[in-house]
């Protein structure tokens, strides 16, 4: 599991495999990914788009400029002179992630790294929030200077790191090919969740009025809504259907984290939205 027992595994660091020339090592690949979402560091953008450009550009056209849509930090439609906004640009330079582990895939050409990043820890303004959360629904000029968002981007500005854990595969763009990872394109997406977690606080607080069957609001929520429609377009039971979902799903998110588990429900709830 760990980076000894996958270089004992393969024979030889990874590092140390064939690759193209003008291509990076897997480390240099992973720490390039994260400079360029949490530093939007141009020479790392570099780096990863001239390794990219490695691949055979018949089998993966294109894969070179994938590194332009990493830096999405400020991505969401906040304002320049929002409060919030502006918390998240000071805080988003000092987020930094570090390799923990990695994992076996039982192919040379794909693995797995497990990594750590710091990123600002908000939970304290979860009860604010509560009271006061249509200040954060709103969407005018006004909206911005609401006293609870200005609290949330003092609180977002000084808040001490706490560590999101999250893993990312990475694989071989073609026989020998460069390193590239699908999952390292939503890590910008992912730090910025848990910078502004309100779509988790607002599940969290849509959850408590239902019945917790897995201990993850969203996939409770989920849960909740499959039963009433159920019991909306099938009067007569609908309760043996709605108990195999429900078993199967508690099933498949009891292996995963938190995060991927409400990612996974988030993704069943959209694909089943009429």
């Amino acid at each position: 599991m760990l980076k000894p027992i996958i270089t004992g595994l393969l024979g030889t660091s990874l590092s140390a495999t064939a690759a193209p020339t003008g291509a990076l090592s897997l480390e240099e690949t992973f720490d390039a990914y994260v400079r360029v979402v949490t530093q939007d560091d141009e020479r790392a953008r570099t780096a990863l788009r001239e390794s990219l450009q490695t691949a055979s550009k018949h089998a993966f056209p294109g894969i070179g400029d994938t590194v332009d849509a990493l830096h999405i930090h400020q991505g969401p439609a906040l304002g320049s002179n929002d409060p919030i906004a502006m918390a998240v640009k000071a805080r988003w330079h000092s987020i930094h992630c570090k390799e923990v582990e990695r994992a076996d895939s039982g192919s040379p050409d794909r693995v797995t790294i497990r990594y750590h990043c710091g990123v600002p820890d908000v939970s304290s303004f979860f009860a604010t929030y509560r009271e006061h959360r249509e200040q954060f629904v709103a969407v005018d000029a006004v909206a911005s200077i609401q006293p609870a968002k200005m609290a949330f981007a003092q609180v977002l500005t000084q808040a001490p790191n706490s560590t999101f854990d999250t893993t990312a595969e990475f694989f071989r763009a073609g026989e020998g090919g460069p390193w590239a990872s699908t999952d390292m394109m939503f890590l910008g997406l992912a730090l910025l969740q848990k910078m502004l977690p309100f779509r988790e606080w607002n599940e969290r607080i849509e959850a408590e009025s239902i019945t917790a069957r897995t201990g993850i609001p969203a996939c409770d929520l989920l849960l909740d809504a499959r039963l009433k429609a159920a019991r909306i377009h099938d009067s007569v039971d609908p309760s043996s259907d709605d108990a195999t979902f429900q078993n199967v799903l508690e099933e498949t998110v009891s292996g995963m984290g938190p995060d991927e588990a409400r990612a996974h429900c988030r993704a069943l709830q959209e694909r089943h939205r009429p």
